[in-house]
């Protein structure tokens, strides 16, 4: 269900950084979602990884860019 990854990814944002930061992420996640037309919410901990003998000991998790960072990085880029 699409509206409960939404709502953990916010919880997950929320604990690890602030309310603000996550609200921030949850809309522009949402908006660029529907403006692409492309589903990249959520987050990956890593932990199936430890239950496949792999050391992630120095392994952070994975989470996508920002809608909003990834237009103003590309927006700089002269083609």
């Amino acid at each position: 269900m699409k509206l409960w990854q939404y709502i953990s990814y916010f919880w997950y944002i929320a604990i690890n950084w602030n309310i603000k930061i996550a609200w921030f992420i949850v809309k522009n996640e949402w908006n660029g979602e529907k403006k692409y037309g492309i589903q990249t919410i959520g987050y990956d901990e890593l932990n199936h990884l430890a239950l496949a003998d792999v050391d992630i000991n120095h392994a952070s998790i994975y989470m996508p860019v920002d809608y909003t960072l990834l237009e103003i990085g590309l927006n700089h880029l002269q083609l």
